[in-house]
């Protein structure tokens, strides 16, 4: 069973993604920061998380491979993660 690039279960992500991170961070906060990405970061992003859409759909739909969707969540995940670690700072 292979392990899915990004995981719902929160002991995946780094610190700015553990439980108490997200209690300190509404879902509203989280989603205008998810509308901050580029859009092929967002789409990606929204198609995988939010969708469930595997790599392999998301390239057919964007017509991308399936690298460049691993990629481009990867990439969103690691920015998402800054933007709430930052928000977070700003907002003590």
């Amino acid at each position: 069973h292979l392990k899915p690039v990004v995981s719902l279960d929160t002991r995946d992500y780094d610190l700015s993604f553990r439980n108490d991170i997200l209690e300190q961070i509404s879902g509203k906060e989280l989603l205008k920061l998810v509308q901050t990405l580029t859009p092929a970061y967002r789409t990606v992003f929204n198609l995988y998380v939010f969708e469930g859409m595997k790599h392999r759909e998301i390239a057919e739909l964007l017509q991308i491979s399936e690298g460049t969707s691993k990629s481009n969540l990867f990439d969103a995940r690691n920015i998402l993660q800054r933007k709430v670690a930052i928000s977070l700072k700003v907002a003590k």
